[in-house]
């Protein structure tokens, strides 16, 4: 039996860059330690209604990703259109003053993770488990609160720019 043909990365990412998505910063804390981290996501969806949980893919590769898929809590910040700037620096595109919220507002929720300031909501998750997904991490998280905030103006990525919705 022949093998089939796999797409190249090249391929996936073009094709894949064509489908909307909203972009999200995940982030984390250590109870502990006040440790904080974060890292800009595209890759994230709802899972189930009943109960409420949702997924977020991390690269394996992140600086973040063993401190993010090992915390017992993790919220899902979705940012809006005017935070472009908030989701380069958690993607590591745009320079650090020191730290990755020293300057960025944010106040701490359920289990003491940080939410980002001015976002369009916010998902507070219990990390319910994580799954091997190729160069990623596929981690499931059980909704303990989603709360909308104030702009619903949601910060859009589509072929690697941001952009944003037209209402009809």
């Amino acid at each position: 039996m022949a093998s089939e043909p796999v797409a190249t990365a090249e391929e996936y990412r073009a094709l894949a860059g064509h489908f909307p998505s909203g972009v999200v910063v995940v982030t984390s804390a250590d109870p502990h330690t006040g440790e904080m981290h974060g890292v800009t996501v595209s890759a994230f969806a709802g899972l189930s209604l009943d109960p409420p949980q949702v997924i977020v893919c991390l690269n394996r590769a992140a600086q973040s990703h063993t401190f993010l898929t090992t915390r017992s809590h993790f919220a899902v910040n979705l940012l809006a259109r005017r935070q472009a700037a908030i989701a380069e620096r958690f993607a590591g595109r745009a320079p650090l003053v020191s730290g990755e919220f020293d300057g960025v507002a944010y106040r701490l929720g359920l289990g003491g993770v940080p939410l980002l300031g001015g976002c369009v909501g916010w998902f507070e998750c219990r990390r319910h488990a994580v799954y091997p997904g190729g160069d990623h991490s596929i981690v499931v998280g059980d909704v303990l609160a989603a709360t909308l905030g104030h702009d619903d103006d949601p910060l859009v990525l589509f072929t690697g720019r941001y952009t944003r919705l037209e209402w009809g």
